[in-house]
């Protein structure tokens, strides 16, 4: 009897097993970052947490849509950090870029406006192409509730 395709099926389903137990051993082992750590740094406003998870959100191939907005948020925030005028104007205008972006596919996100709504407050205003602050506002205002995560911040910034 000739068993060479059997062996072929066996040894593939032992390889595509392997591969999956090697694939869950990464993810556990690799570091992870959730939208509430992203939210904690940008709350700390502290240099070197929101520097790693910037290098954490450039190394992922595919972003999710909060990770993408604390991609740009944390881009501008680099912008703050630097001390190089070019790196400054690139860091600034590509995550600003990120924002307005994100936020023409997700309008109804008041987290992505909030971030918005920061960066245009505290930037200068050569750098703002088109001012969304009081739209911006209105809609945190009218949207906020208790129960978002940033609540209390929000309402500590928005004035």
């Amino acid at each position: 009897m000739d068993y060479t395709g059997s062996n072929n099926l066996f040894l593939g389903v032992i390889v595509d097993v392997v591969m999956w137990i090697l694939s869950l051993i990464l993810v556990l082992l690799v570091p992870q970052s959730d939208i509430s750590d992203y939210r904690k740094a940008y709350e700390s406003q502290d240099e070197a947490a929101i520097l790693k998870h910037l290098d954490q959100l450039e190394s992922k191939k595919k972003l999710t849509n909060d990770e993408e907005c604390y991609y740009g948020a944390f881009l501008c925030l680099k912008a703050k950090f630097s001390n190089n005028p070019y790196t400054k104007y690139s860091s600034f205008t590509k995550g600003y870029k990120k924002l307005n972006s994100l936020i023409t596919k997700e309008s109804n996100v008041l987290e992505y406006r909030y971030h918005r709504f920061m960066v245009e407050t505290k930037a200068p205003s050569f750098l703002i192409e088109n001012s969304h602050i009081e739209e911006d506002k209105a809609f945190i205002l009218k949207n906020l509730k208790s129960s978002h995560p940033l609540f209390i911040l929000i309402n500590k910034t928005i004035d």
